[in-house]
């Protein structure tokens, strides 16, 4: 069921049931996917938990495996052991990666003060004053140029700075990424400078490391740093194979776990909609599921033509759930197979309408013989006699005859002229039944009469209505005021209720000249609107005469000219050459373009001629209770966000 099928019959229920059997009944209903509810933390924190390690997962390149067969909601006996398994699992990788990030923290931190013992420890050995400042450290490699002007500028040039020729590139375990940077040297002079040098190496985020001056000190440093690095090397190898070892365990399970939680969310987020509330009504959906093909195959009436259509639909419901399962992407493709049914009751009307206008590829059909009189002579003694005597009843013009039949248009016409119609001959009645002139002046009448009634009706009426109403409120204000006010001890109760009749006053309060102006924008808009729908649908005559006589052109044209007419030998192999010409024509021209024009008017009918006028657009789209479409829905959206890749498929 889709949004296009609007007007299914629906009905508004309330639903007792015995908390014990809840679950299982609206697993069966998200299953079957045809009832809405109109309106979890457990599950909720769950599904937070898988978020979290699926993430942890892609940053790992962890492969996990698609499910053969999707599982059921998750049942409430095994709620327990599933939050006691998916938060064991959960809190294990937390831990493992905590730990981890806090090795490589550290890890780092070994790393970047051993490069920069090496680099910059030759350039200590010089012998200083007890006012020289020594300050060491690294910063990223793209900001060492603007680094050193920076430092230039606030010492005003009294500052000795050196950094490395050869940069370090480093593992960031904030951003899982790699930074490049390098090791710098600053002397300067005095406590005040040098506070200021490292304010400038706080803001460009610099990591700075005491380095000893003495090289035998430097020597047994770096010693004992190269030791730990190893050992921590050695430890962050471990935790990262016990990380991809939870990581893979828990990617085996994690679609299962991922879905049935899904549902069974799903399923207690729908019963906290449940309300005993048993007064509510519901709107009932909208009629076009039946005015639309009819519409339309009043503008495509012709069996053939509806016929090849009715094969299509069938076609499409035929293989319903194999196209279905596939799930294209052609948005072209997933149009009309979407629109399927109601593809089929066009086709259905349009052979209806091709029935009653007599139309099969533009030929009529003959059921049976005419009712017309003809003349019963032959050819033969037509020619032989010179004088014959002919009844009265071949050629006499009589009321009941074809020439005597009324136009319709010109009848309209006269009706809103208030003109009389003359007939078509001295013989015939200008009018379908008697009294007709009378009845189209009082419509006429009936119409014209309605447009002050209805600019002046509502008006009137509502400002009646409102003085009544007024009366009312300062009636309940004066009681209010008087009896009930002293016995509410609450002054903010009585604010709220004060506040509520000054409303209901200002809304009562509408004047006489405001509802006329309003009444008179929706009146000219109204009528307007009448006359150009009115016109609007001729659309049905001319598109039904437009197909009819281009079917009938190219009957004429191609097959009947091309093909029929040939008497000869040849006239037989033309036929089945021209006639997939004319097939060809038929399928693309009469079937597939005035297919798409009739039902892009038809369209045009409904949300603009007739709903301006009569549609509200109130209630709801109906979206079922249904598993399959919420989990569609959610791996479109991945598909959307996340760019496919296959990476690791092997591991």
């Amino acid at each position: 069921m889709g949004a296009m099928l609007r007007s299914d019959p629906m009905t508004l229920c309330d639903m007792y049931i015995q908390p014990e059997a809840a679950f299982e009944i609206l697993s069966g209903l998200g299953e079957e996917g045809c009832v809405q509810f109109h309106d979890v933390c457990r599950y909720a924190e769950m599904e937070r938990k898988l978020h979290y390690m699926e993430e942890e997962m892609t940053k790992d390149n962890i492969y996990v495996p698609p499910l053969l067969s999707e599982p059921k909601a998750l049942e409430p006996t095994e709620t327990r052991a599933y939050e006691s398994a998916i938060e064991k699992w959960s809190n294990d990788i937390i831990a493992i990666s905590t730990n981890q990030k806090e090795l490589e923290k550290n890890y780092l931190g070994m790393t970047e003060m051993h490069y920069v013992l090496e680099r910059i420890g030759p350039l200590l050995d010089i012998e200083s004053s007890g006012r020289l400042k020594v300050i060491t450290g690294l910063v990223k490699r793209q900001r060492s140029f603007s680094f050193e002007m920076m430092l230039w500028r606030i010492s005003h040039g009294n500052v000795f700075y050196r950094q490395t020729s050869v940069d370090k590139i480093l593992h960031d375990p904030e951003t899982g990424g790699v930074v490049r940077k390098v090791a710098f040297l600053v002397v300067c002079q005095g406590e005040q400078l040098s506070a200021r040098m490292e304010k400038v190496c706080a803001g460009f985020h610099c990591n700075l490391y005491h380095c000893p001056t003495a090289h035998s000190e430097r020597v047994t440093l770096m010693s004992r740093l190269a030791v730990n690095i190893k050992d921590l090397d050695a430890v962050l190898r471990t935790t990262r194979f016990h990380r991809c070892k939870a990581l893979r365990a828990v990617g085996r399970q994690w679609p299962m776990w991922m879905i049935q939680i899904k549902k069974a969310k799903a399923i207690y987020h729908t019963m906290n909609l449940f309300s005993l509330d048993i007064t509510k009504k519901c709107l009932i959906g909208l009629y076009t599921i039946i005015t639309f093909p009819f519409l339309f195959s009043l503008m495509f009436g012709d069996v053939g033509h509806g016929f090849i259509m009715f094969l299509f639909a069938a076609w499409m419901l035929k293989n319903e759930k194999k196209f279905m399962a596939e799930n294209s992407n052609n948005e072209i493709w997933n149009i009309f197979f979407g629109g399927r049914y109601i593809i089929l009751l066009m086709s259905l009307f349009s052979i209806y309408a091709g029935f009653i206008y007599n139309d099969l590829f533009s030929k009529g059909v003959k059921l049976k013989t005419s009712g017309w009189s003809h003349v019963s002579y032959s050819e033969e003694e037509l020619l032989a006699s010179p004088v014959l005597m002919v009844e009265p009843k071949d050629y006499a013009v009589t009321k009941e005859s074809a020439g005597c039949a009324p136009l319709i248009l010109i009848i309209f016409i006269d009706m809103c002229l208030f003109s009389t119609t003359k007939p078509v001959a001295v013989e015939c009645d200008a009018y379908m039944f008697e009294g007709q002139q009378s009845v189209q002046k009082t419509l006429v009448f009936v119409a014209l009469a309605s447009v002050p009634i209805m600019l002046f009706g509502p008006p009137i009426f509502v400002n009646h209505k409102n003085k009544k109403n007024r009366v009312k409120v300062v009636v309940e204000t004066s009681n209010f005021r008087k009896y009930q006010a002293k016995s509410i001890e609450n002054a903010a109760a009585v604010a709220k209720k004060m506040e509520e009749l000054e409303e209901k006053m200002d809304k009562l309060s509408e004047s006489f000249g405001d509802l006329m102006i309003h009444q008179a924008v929706h009146t000219i808009e109204f009528v307007l609107s009448t006359i150009s729908h009115t016109a609007s649908y001729l659309r049905l005559w001319a598109l039904s005469l437009a197909h009819a006589q281009l079917s009938e052109m190219l009957w004429m044209m191609v097959f009947s000219k091309m093909a029929l007419q040939d008497a000869s030998m040849a006239g037989g192999p033309k036929i089945v050459v021209v006639f997939a010409i004319w097939a060809m024509f038929s399928l693309s021209i009469l079937v597939l373009m005035e297919g798409l024009s009739a039902f892009l008017h038809t369209l045009r009918l409904h949300w603009v001629e007739f709903m301006s006028k009569f549609y509200g657009g109130c209630g709801y789209v109906f979206r079922p209770f249904c598993f399959r479409a919420m989990l569609k829905e959610q791996v479109k959206e991945k598909m959307e966000i996340c760019p496919s890749s296959k990476r690791n498929q092997g591991r």
